[in-house]
């Protein structure tokens, strides 16, 4: 439900989440919710000139834009590598990791957002190894 409030979706319903935390215990709700806030530091968001104009996130070709190219190439190998998209409309995240060879235990989330038809504004939210 999170999720779907950070994307803006109809499908948000706040009693749901409500619900859903009631039948948690307090400190099994939203743990440590606050790691998915935007983080303000110049080196975790960039702005990303897209060659082509967009509609929406889901439009976008990222092994045909440069820029985007260089982000998801690493994970490109099917077998060993995952690359998931949640997209609702100019908003979205990207979930990308390896659990083999080449990238071993290598994650990374992106907070996505086409602010015009050809700039993205991508935010780094996690990363992780293990």
């Amino acid at each position: 439900m999170w999720t779907l409030e950070q994307l803006k979706s109809k499908y948000y319903d706040s009693n749901k989440l409500k619900y859903h935390n009631s039948q948690l215990k307090h400190w099994q709700q939203n743990p440590d919710i606050m790691r998915f806030e935007d983080s303000y530091r110049e080196y975790d968001i960039q702005i990303v000139s897209l060659q082509n104009h967009y509609n929406s996130i889901s439009e976008i070709d990222f092994t045909q834009e440069s820029e985007l190219k260089n982000i998801v190439s690493n994970f490109d190998t099917k077998d060993k590598c995952w690359k998931y998209m949640l997209i609702n409309k100019n908003r979205g995240f990207l979930d990308l990791g390896c659990q083999f060879a080449p990238l071993s235990g290598y994650g990374i989330v992106y907070k996505l957002e086409l602010l015009e038809n050809n700039k993205l504004k991508i935010t780094k939210i996690g990363e992780w190894i293990s």
